[in-house]
């Protein structure tokens, strides 16, 4: 396998990856969305009588009886709830009021209400998860289209280093010729200054070479 293709490879499963928690995060966020609709609205849900069935660490379970029929739950509050200040009884056999949903008789819950802080908390952190997915993988599509990307980020500095030369060698040569323009410009043709002090010497010089044509002219 040449350079290339691994360096896709690579770029291809971290694509992967990235999609993956992007959506993780994504389905969190719905997750909280939907808790926390269930949990505002379980303040109107109507009151009934449950019992406590069993107790234990990872099975907790009531029954209830609604519209003629026998029903078990397992919610104590929903998980945007927060504190739910004093818990319910959960020793079997215990007497406690379940509330229970008018629209899914199966959906119940013994403490209602949810929580607007808890909630913002869980969807800016489920942000954060996307946000960071999709980061990575539009990074990885960068690197999957264009292998030699991740050549310029190693390279950066050495790059960096190269540039500053460059521009300091540009900007020299913008500075020579700007100043050779302006000795062009405050000089006449044979080099000497524009300020009138040699207007003389200019014309003494000019007389000189002119002087032996006068002269053949005038034999003629």
């Amino acid at each position: 396998m040449d350079v290339l293709a691994e360096k896709r490879t690579k770029a291809a499963w971290a694509a992967l990856l990235f999609g993956v928690i992007s959506l993780a995060g994504l389905f969190a966020a719905f997750a909280a969305v939907k808790d926390f609709a269930y949990a505002r609205a379980s303040g109107r849900w109507a009151q009934t009588n449950g019992v406590v069935l069993s107790s234990d660490n990872t099975d907790f379970r009531y029954a209830y009886h609604w519209q003629g029929k026998s029903r078990e739950g397992h919610r104590i509050s929903f998980f945007t709830r927060g504190f739910i200040g004093t818990p319910p009884p959960t020793k079997p056999g215990s007497m406690l009021d379940v509330y229970v949903s008018p629209s899914d008789p199966d959906t119940s819950v013994l403490v209602p209400g949810g929580s607007g802080r808890r909630f913002a908390v869980w969807i800016a952190f489920c942000g954060a998860i996307v946000f960071t997915g999709v980061a990575g993988l539009t990074r990885a599509m960068l690197a999957f289209d264009f292998p030699e990307y991740g050549d310029l980020d190693r390279s950066s500095d050495t790059d960096q280093n190269s540039l500053n030369e460059n521009t300091d060698e540009n900007d020299q040569r913008w500075q020579d010729a700007y100043d050779e323009d302006e000795r062009y410009n405050d000089e006449d043709e044979w080099g000497e200054p524009l300020d009138g002090s040699s207007d003389l010497q200019f014309d003494e010089t000019v007389y000189e070479r002119l002087k032996p044509a006068t002269r053949i002219a005038g034999r003629r």
